[in-house]
């Protein structure tokens, strides 16, 4: 296609005005000179430095109809390109007809400064887009080495594939592709065209073609991109991003030559050493036993609302009418929203709520959702606000506060009741300091901090 032929001439182009615009920054500041010569440079210089960012976001805004990358993170990156481009044009205008504009001038190093944090800040949106949104940041770049290989995947939250869907795809499969690759691979997302948020998704592939050819490793699209070398640009995952474990890879590879098939019972292949490697030391596969009041089937009206939502709405068993209901397609998802789901409340057992525009006010109306057992709040604007009302979700079994701002104060205040297992809270507020009383207080939950 035309236009994504053109968009890949954005990252060509884009690396010259950024170095122009350094040079003429210190050619102006760092290393002033009253000679012509010198002046004259700067004004070329900022006259290319406009030409050819204008240009790049010209080929950046063509770039980005391939709907390969995060909106939010996108919409940033291009209004900060847009008055970059502005803020350029405008300094070389002042830099070319100073004459013109009087004590307006007065005003130049003020702009240039401004315009050189902008650079910065365009250059840092647009490094999230490539390479993920942690890329640049600081707490990326000083986090302990050591981070714990996530393979629990038999009580993860449900977003992350649980137990209840006693199949090897349900149950341990579509974790690693969830936690791994769904980031640059969903609905709002489709890098290379292609979705695995669904097991359909995921056999149909996108551009390459089909990524999994079931038997045949050695044709699989899929496991070529995992084999490719780190810095391969078409390495998967990313080489910002946390790679697949050697367990993950040979879970993966057994499957694929075992049929990748979504219907293969994981009661019927637990003995096979690839999937005791998996689970080992977890717990006993098996369903789990709810202990909740009976409630009716969810009506047909209901999901249908819920579906135009965007939400995905499985039954945690086929043919119960407990449900898990998930968001992952659903960022947009806000407080208001959030009152479409109560037709479905008691019936909801897990609910996935990550990346969503969730906040405290949102929290407090799941109070609704008496039968709740798995919450994941992972990546929300939660704070210690929501404890109050989680606190009082009787039967909550597990709580995925993942990247949110609860502190050690918000920890310390759950209250726990006897069939709490596990709390999820990496990337959190959370310090080690305060899981160490946590456990003083309940030594038999589990907190998942994300570092061994």
């Amino acid at each position: 296609m035309m236009i994504e032929f053109l968009g890949h001439f954005h990252p060509v182009i884009v690396h010259l005005p950024i170095g122009i615009l350094v040079l003429a920054f210190i050619l102006e500041f760092l290393i002033p000179s009253k000679k012509i010569g010198t002046s004259i440079v700067v004004e070329i210089a900022l006259l290319i430095a406009a030409f050819t960012l204008i240009l790049s976001a010209l080929f950046g805004w063509l770039l980005s109809f391939t709907g390969e990358y995060n909106a939010d993170i996108l919409y940033k990156h291009k209004m900060l390109a847009i008055l970059l481009c502005i803020c350029t044009s405008i300094l070389w205008i002042l830099k070319k007809f100073p004459e013109h504009f009087g004590k307006i001038t007065k005003g130049y190093p003020a702009l240039f400064y401004c315009s050189f944090f902008l650079l910065l800040f365009t250059g840092h949106f647009g490094g999230s887009l490539t390479h993920g949104e942690d890329f640049l940041s600081l707490s990326n770049a000083f986090k302990n080495s050591k981070i714990q290989t996530n393979t629990n995947y038999l009580e993860e939250d449900s977003k992350d594939g649980l137990a209840v869907k006693n199949t090897v795809y349900d149950s341990l499969v579509r974790p690693i592709l969830v936690e791994k690759c769904m980031q640059c691979h969903n609905s709002k997302k489709q890098k290379g065209g292609f979705q695995m948020q669904t097991y359909v998704l995921l056999m149909k592939g996108g551009k390459s073609g089909h990524p999994i050819v079931p038997n045949g490793i050695v044709n699989s699209e899929f496991i070529h991109r995992i084999q490719l070398d780190n810095n391969d640009e078409k390495h998967m995952p990313p080489k910002a991003k946390e790679p697949l474990t050697s367990a993950e890879l040979n879970l993966i590879y057994w499957w694929i030559n075992n049929g990748a098939s979504k219907e293969k019972l994981l009661q019927d292949v637990k003995i096979n050493d690839t999937i005791k490697a998996i689970v080992k030391g977890k717990e006993k596969i098996e369903l789990p036993s709810l202990n909740l009041q009976p409630v009716n089937h969810i009506t047909i009206q209901d999901s249908l609302a819920l579906t135009q939502l965007h939400l995905l709405i499985t039954p945690i068993i086929k043919g119960s009418p407990f449900l898990e209901i998930s968001a992952i397609n659903a960022p947009g998802l806000n407080d208001a929203d959030l009152e479409l789901l109560f037709n479905a409340a008691s019936q909801t057992v897990w609910l996935i709520l990550d990346e969503t525009k969730l906040t405290d006010l949102g929290i407090k109306k799941l109070l609704k959702f008496n039968n709740l057992k798995r919450l994941s709040l992972k990546n929300t604007k939660a704070t210690n606000q929501s404890i109050s009302a989680i606190n009082q979700l009787t039967h909550l079994e597990y709580l995925n506060i993942v990247g949110t701002s609860i502190n050690d104060a918000g920890l310390l205040s759950i209250k726990c009741n006897k069939q709490f297992k596990k709390i999820y809270c990496w990337r959190s507020g959370i310090t080690e300091k305060g899981i160490e009383k946590f456990k003083q207080l309940y030594p038999n939950v589990v907190v998942d901090f994300g570092m061994k």
